[in-house]
């Protein structure tokens, strides 16, 4: 009986000690199924899962030459597969604006050449206005009514919903289909949009 006490007590002080901290200091706290840092906290709800409020401020770099498309409706079809676009990034401003692209055409001539920085990331953060000249487009749809893309897709003007912008690098995407939920990838005017980083 006194065994059977005293394991009793033993189970009742093990039980109480799950919620205690097993470490503490001045940035974070740990128990048994937890661990707090200011607002933030992780918590094993489970053997086999945790859940979490944490938010890094990690954010991958950005290479300065980006590789994008112009895209009718959210479809890949500005150009073949592997004929995009390329830019250099300039961070020494805030702000930059690209050369003229024309859509389904090469780069424009000053962006061929343009050679890579030694350093390929940015070093801070810059707002870039990526400038596409749709004239052929709109012209085609003045005309004929539709428009008919490099990779042979008829796009008729009563279904044109706009132009996007997709890439290799973030926060651009290559997920076309994602394009039309993202309004931030849609051009806003027809020769100009504005893309920020």
């Amino acid at each position: 009986m006194r065994s059977l006490f005293i394991i009793l007590i033993m189970l009742v002080l093990l039980s109480s000690c799950k919620q205690k901290e097993l470490y503490h200091s001045d940035t974070f706290a740990i128990t048994p199924s937890k661990v707090t840092q200011d607002k933030f906290i992780a918590e094993a709800i489970s053997a086999t899962k945790i859940i979490s409020n944490y938010q890094s401020d990690y954010r991958e770099p950005t290479k300065r030459e980006i590789f994008f498309k112009f895209s009718l409706n959210g479809d890949d079809n500005e150009r073949f597969p592997g004929e995009d676009h390329r830019i250099i990034l300039d961070d020494s401003g805030e702000t930059m604006v690209s050369a003229i692209y024309t859509f389904g055409e090469a780069d424009p001539r000053e962006v061929i050449r343009q050679p890579v920085p030694p350093n390929p990331f940015l070093e801070k953060n810059v707002r870039v206005t990526f400038r596409c000249d749709m004239h052929p487009v709109f012209e085609s749809f003045d005309k004929q009514g539709f428009y008919v893309t490099k990779t042979g897709e008829k796009i008729e003007k009563a279904v044109f919903e706009g132009v996007y912008i997709a890439g290799a690098q973030l926060p651009l995407t290559w997920e076309f289909t994602a394009l039309k939920d993202l309004p931030h990838f849609k051009l806003s005017e027809k020769i100009v949009t504005v893309f920020t980083k």
